[in-house]
């Protein structure tokens, strides 16, 4: 038991250290909801209305280019099919990969897993998604397999609200295609 708990500690271990820095790198989003706090060419002529905040275009995505969810949305690796089932050596991929991601709402990605290659991996990277469940494209690198920190190019589809189904396309001759399944919150 202890083989699959201690190495689930560091994947979300890692993966809270990471989340943190990527809302530190988005910086912080100051509304104004006084005439005061505006900078003086936007501030109210005398004697007019100050908008309320409700009116203060403060979403930047409000044109629907990506998704509109507020809060960064929760994902649960669960597990994978590998093809082939077994790796150049013979040995069997890690079908098992259990782990968690959070993806926010401008785009940013960050997670972390126990790969295929029965190694822990942290990843990083950008998501385009027209909504909050449907297809997405995820670019960004991991780190964790035999060949170090390398690039990934994610497709992916939400199906009935909650399942993530992802393709990982095989690049590399030596390797395998995998369809992963995970579950979003």
């Amino acid at each position: 038991m202890n083989r699959l708990i201690f190495p689930l500690v560091r994947v979300a271990a890692a993966v809270l250290v990471t989340a943190t820095t990527a809302v530190h790198a988005q910086g912080l989003r100051i509304r104004p909801t006084h005439a005061a706090l505006l900078p003086v060419a936007a501030r109210p002529d005398e004697g007019t209305q100050v908008q309320p905040e409700a009116s203060i275009a403060t979403d930047p995505h409000a044109d629907g280019s990506t998704p509109s969810f507020a809060f960064p949305r929760l994902g649960i690796h669960l597990a994978s099919l590998h093809s082939p089932a077994r790796d150049r050596y013979g040995s069997r991929w890690n079908d098992v990969n259990p782990g968690v991601y959070l993806r926010w709402s401008n785009g940013i990605t960050v997670g972390g897993y126990r790969n295929s290659e029965w190694r822990d991996s942290i990843y990083a990277g950008w998501t385009w998604a027209r909504s909050v469940c449907g297809a997405a494209l995820t670019v960004g690198v991991v780190t964790g397999y035999s060949k170090g920190t390398t690039p990934m190019l994610i497709p992916s589809l939400c199906l009935f609200k909650h399942y993530r189904l992802t393709l990982l396309p095989k690049f590399d001759p030596k390797a395998a295609s995998v369809l992963h399944l995970s579950i979003e919150f």
